[in-house]
C-alpha cells in the first residue's frame, strides 16, 4: 500500500540467527571473564558451560550459512544442535555435586 515490503520468512530467520549469534558471543565473553576469576570445581562448571557456548556459536554459524546458501543442511549439523544441551547437563551435574558437598560440610 505505501511501498513498504515486509521481509519474507527467510529474512526473518536470518535476522534472528544473527541476533542469536551476537548473544552467543556475549555469552562466550562473559563466561571467559568468569572462568578467568574462579578456581577449582567452579572452574570445571564454567568450562563446561564454555563448551556449550562454543557449540552454540558453531550451530549458529552453520544456521546462518544454511540460510545464505553457503552450506546445505546435513546430518552433522544435528551434533551441534544437541551438544550444547549435553554440555549444560554435565555442567549442572558438576554444580549439583558442588552444592551437595557444601551442604555436607555445614
Amino acid at each position: 500500500m505505501f511501498g513498504i515490503t515486509t521481509p519474507g520468512s527467510q529474512e526473518i530467520l536470518l535476522v534472528s540467527d544473527y541476533i542469536v549469534l551476537a548473544l552467543s558471543v556475549i555469552y562466550f565473553i562473559l563466561l571467559a571473564r568468569i572462568i578467568w576469576r574462579v578456581e577449582k570445581r567452579l572452574d570445571t562448571y564454567f568450562k563446561l558451560l564454555m563448551v556449550a557456548a562454543i557449540f552454540l556459536f558453531i550451530r549458529q554459524c552453520a544456521a546462518i550459512f544454511v540460510h545464505l546458501g553457503i552450506l546445505e543442511y546435513q546430518g552433522w549439523i544435528v551434533i551441534f544442535e544437541l551438544a550444547p544441551y549435553f554440555a549444560m547437563v554435565v555442567a549442572l551435574m558438576v554444580m549439583n555435586s558442588i552444592v551437595t558437598k557444601l551442604d555436607r560440610e555445614r
